[in-house]
């Protein structure tokens, strides 16, 4: 099976399937393929207990891709530095499907942080040359909760980390140096 699901609305021909044919279509070395695969629909709480088995393994397996990721992380990120607190939250990562998103956008951020060689850093030319997102936060936001965004680093110093990173609804809080 793919390691994917989806939701099912009930529409079209495929109403109240638990499983769906679906047509992976994708570049490789320059040569679209594309593969026939399964993915699991969920559309009712019955189609949730059908699948348990699967998502309680989704969910190990989440965790432990967790666990490694912190475990590793400076083999995964060599250009970041991340913050003790940030073990924590990577585990309850594990449990939901924002982990994938997370090491995404690490990445993107771990390959910024590679060719910033000089100079400030600038959050606008790189959301022009990289596939992120990054916002300042607002005056309004700093004002009500600068304290919330004042982060310890390794270093023992204590810095505003005023540019963040959405992804879903979450916001991954970075402090360029």
């Amino acid at each position: 099976f793919y390691n994917t699901f989806c939701i099912n609305f009930f529409i079209g021909n495929y109403v109240n399937v638990i499983l769906l044919p679906i047509k992976h279509e994708y570049i490789s070395d320059g040569d679209l393929k594309n593969d026939d695969e399964i993915i699991k629909c969920f559309a009712t709480p019955s189609d949730v207990l059908k699948h348990k088995d699967w998502l309680l393994k989704f969910q190990n397996e989440n965790l432990q891709r967790s666990k490694d990721l912190w475990d590793k992380r400076t083999e995964f990120f060599p250009y970041l530095i991340l913050c003790d607190a940030v073990k924590s939250q990577i585990s309850r990562l594990g449990k939901s499907t924002n982990l994938t998103n997370v090491i995404d956008r690490l990445r993107a951020l771990d390959k910024v942080a590679f060719n910033w060689t000089s100079g400030n850093f600038n959050y606008q030319q790189t959301n022009d040359s990289y596939r992120l997102t990054i916002h300042p936060e607002s005056s309004l936001t700093l004002d009500n909760y600068k304290q919330c965004r004042i982060f310890s680093l390794p270093d023992n110093r204590k810095e505003l980390f005023e540019l963040h990173i959405i992804t879903g609804d979450l916001r991954i809080h970075f402090y360029p140096d």
